[in-house]
């Protein structure tokens, strides 16, 4: 999803790819970064809900409170004598809603997915195929002018 972001934000700001190119250390260019606030920020012209689709799976997936404690659950099914209930546990991913929340984040990375595809396609032939061709065709007048 971050991938399909900052291609969106390069699409739109074709001169930010220097910026990405450059090394921090080395180049006072790669130090201009944006934050992926900002790359959300123009997304969503695009691809409105992208903003909150990402906060909600960086949540989950990330060390935010849905990734850390989603995979707790508290049983007061049947509580033992002078206690609560039970507090358990599960080494998979868990969820607070089982039957929704995964179904919705699938959804969300099958969407991101789609999105990524897009803006690499949009990408490649923005910036990549005409440097292709700029290659070939200096390759083809390089051959043939040789004697």
């Amino acid at each position: 999803m971050e991938l399909g972001g900052l291609l969106n934000y390069v699409d739109e700001k074709p001169d930010y790819i220097q910026k990405l190119m450059a090394n921090p250390r080395d180049d006072p260019a790669g130090r201009e970064r944006v934050t992926f606030q900002a790359v959300w920020s123009v997304a969503k012209r695009r691809y409105p809900g992208i903003k909150n689709a990402y906060a909600e799976l960086s949540e989950f997936g990330h060390f935010g409170s849905s990734g850390v404690f989603a995979s707790w659950s508290f049983d007061d099914s049947d509580p033992k004598p002078g206690t609560l209930g039970r507090l358990r546990h599960t080494l998979g991913p868990g969820s607070r809603d089982p039957d929704r929340d995964p179904k919705l984040a699938a959804a969300w990375l099958v969407e991101a997915n789609d999105m990524v595809f897009r803006e690499a396609t949009r990408f490649l032939e923005a910036h990549v195929l005409p440097l292709n061709r700029q290659w070939r065709d200096s390759a083809q007048d390089g051959w043939g002018s040789s004697t």
